[in-house]
């Protein structure tokens, strides 16, 4: 399935945050009606706009995920004796979407972490992942965070294929937040659950809730 982006502004985002407060008959009585409570509320929501968009993509089926190529295998990737292959992740790195060797029969849409059961495994050479039925995990190494892929069917093995989420900078001139077009309604709810709670109102649970549901993960 083609993933179809949506690009917003910081602006846009505002605006429609602002429509769906007053969608939901927010009570405005807890700001006074000036032009600079009209200022605070916009910086409140642009505050707001991280945070959704790491709860959005980090908890977002990585079927509707969209993300760019990593292009710098040739100092960053390595295989080691035992064809554990290793890849220094970029500053950027977010969420990863999907990986691959070129021996692998498939690529890996999934990756562990090294405090759990499954990680612990990939120290049984009977029970480890292989180029059959590959395994990528997230760790932490003195060069910073690391994927390990289990495992290289030969020490020659590149690595075919990493796409992966990068982290939204909300420092950069000229903004512009892509989003995949499925997730931008639950986006939008997601900020304006945040801006709610920033006031204490009970009505963000509610958009919390409807943020979810349109993830699919309520």
């Amino acid at each position: 399935m083609e993933i179809i982006m949506k690009r917003l502004t910081v602006n846009e985002v505002i605006e429609l945050v602002r429509a769906k407060i007053d969608e939901i008959g927010w009570n405005e009585s807890v700001m006074v009606d000036t032009d600079n409570d009209d200022k605070d509320l916009d910086t409140i929501i642009r505050s707001c706009i991280m945070d959704a968009y790491r709860f959005i993509i980090i908890n977002a089926d990585v079927s509707l995920l969209e993300g760019k190529q990593y292009n710098n295998e040739m100092t960053c990737f390595s295989i080691d004796d035992n064809l554990i292959g290793h890849l220094v992740l970029p500053d950027d790195f977010f969420r990863g979407i999907t990986a691959r060797l070129s021996s692998w029969q498939s690529s890996s849409d999934e990756i562990i972490n090294e405090n759990t059961s499954e990680y612990r495994m990939q120290s049984d050479p009977y029970a480890c992942g292989t180029f059959q039925h590959p395994v990528v995990a997230l760790i932490h190494t003195r060069r910073g965070r690391e994927l390990e892929f289990y495992k290289a069917k030969t020490i020659q093995d590149k690595l075919e294929s990493f796409i992966y989420v990068p982290v939204l900078n909300l420092t950069m001139p000229q903004l512009n937040i892509d989003i995949p077009d499925q997730l931008s309604e639950a986006f939008i709810y997601y900020v304006a659950g945040l801006t709610l709670t920033a006031f204490r109102d009970e009505l963000s649970a509610s958009l919390f809730s409807i943020a979810k549901q349109l993830m699919g993960i309520e």
